[in-house]
């Protein structure tokens, strides 16, 4: 399994004013420095690829793009600053499937819509490994789950986020 760290613009709305500007608009963006939302703490894959990503876009551009690190409630704050924003393309939000895929499963009210944020582009992937101890009695990824079945509250585990 691969999780994909996605950019994404303020909204669709902004999708559609792309499609609806004179020619001249499109190569004046960006006409200001750009902000790019990472919705969780520095110095993680998920800080780390957007950052890389806004030094070649300050190079390509000549304009300033910034990293805002907004994290909490699971990446929904950083999440929420960006759909909230102007939908002009200004602030963009760097995230992993958290606030954009999985947290509308396990927040019973979110105060942004993931439907609404338009997706740019997949920045990159990292693989995600289950592991267990050697002498774990179980050996297949069902053999865990039956064995976590008839031993509840025996079993601990890590991971490394929401859902």
């Amino acid at each position: 399994m691969n999780v994909r760290v996605i950019a994404l613009s303020a909204a669709v709305a902004f999708s559609l004013h792309l499609t609806d500007c004179r020619a001249d608009d499109a190569t004046n963006y960006p006409s200001q420095t750009i902000k790019i939302i990472v919705p969780f703490p520095a110095g993680g894959t998920a800080d780390t690829l957007p950052r890389i990503v806004a030094e070649k876009l300050r190079q390509k551009w000549n304009q300033s793009v910034i990293i805002e690190n907004r994290s909490g409630a699971g990446g929904n704050i950083g999440a929420e600053v960006v759909a909230s924003s102007p939908p002009d393309g200004y602030t963009l939000l760097a995230s992993p499937p958290g606030p954009i895929a999985i947290n509308e499963t396990l927040y019973k009210k979110l105060s942004f819509r993931p439907s609404e944020l338009k997706p740019i582009t997949v920045l990159g992937t990292a693989p995600n490994v289950l592991d267990v101890r050697p002498d774990f009695p179980a050996k297949t990824v069902q053999a865990l789950v039956d064995y976590a079945k008839a031993n509840p509250g025996k079993v601990s585990f890590a991971s490394q986020g929401n859902g």
